[in-house]
Formats: C-alpha cells, structure tokens, sequence
C-alpha cells in the first residue's frame, strides 16, 4: 500500500518525459533595438526622411497632433462643460 503513491509518481514523471516542448514564443521585445542613428554604421538606413517644404511640415504636424489625441483618448475633443465653482469661506 505505501509503493502506490510511488509508483504513481513515478509514471507521471516518465509520462512528463513524453509531453512534446512546447516552441518558444517569439517576443518582439527580445529583438535588437532599432538603431535610427546612421553615424554608427553606414549599412544601416534611417528611416526617418524629414518634410522638404512648408506645406509637408503643416501636414505631418496635423498628423502627429491628431495621433497624440486619440492616444490620450481627447479625440474628438470632449464638450467643456461650466466649472460652477462654489466659494465655502475666505482664509
């Protein structure tokens, strides 16, 4: 009675051998970093070419203002409402 729960054991650890590995899940995060600084190697390209006239610098900038309002959830822009303050007394 007391080899039971031993020999229990010892066939969940041999049948524990014979679970296939799972693949490694594949992060994004463990890759290298992204270099965006073309002086270290000249094989690299930067992937940033920056507007050439006025009309291309307005138009990026709309764009990035528009991105960093949705990301900050104020996209469309929320109805201001009265402040209503009410004074309790003067120190």
């Amino acid at each position: 009675m007391t080899r039971l729960p031993a020999l229990a054991l010892a066939v969940l650890l041999t049948l524990g051998c014979w679970i296939p590995a799972q693949e490694p899940v594949k992060d994004s995060r463990l890759a290298p970093f992204k270099d965006l600084n073309p002086k270290f190697d000249a094989k690299k390209q930067f992937l940033w070419t920056p507007p050439t006239s006025l009309e291309a610098w307005e138009k990026r900038k709309r764009e990035l203002r528009e991105q960093v309002l949705v990301a900050n959830g104020l996209w469309p822009m929320p109805v201001k409402a009265p402040l209503n303050a009410v004074v309790h007394g003067n120190i």
